[in-house]
């Protein structure tokens, strides 16, 4: 996911710190972050924004 997180690292970069705000990308598996119950991924269901 290495790729990924490069190409977006500068537009979240640009988001915070124009809206004062934390954003942190995780990046996953539909599968994965449908099915494992960890915490993380329960927090992300509960309260996270997929887009």
């Amino acid at each position: 996911y290495s790729q990924e997180s490069d190409r977006i690292s500068y537009l979240i970069a640009d988001i915070c710190l124009e809206h004062t705000v934390v954003i942190n990308s995780v990046f996953a598996t539909l599968q994965k972050y449908q099915e494992y119950d960890g915490g993380l991924f329960r927090n992300i269901r509960q309260e996270g924004i997929p887009v």
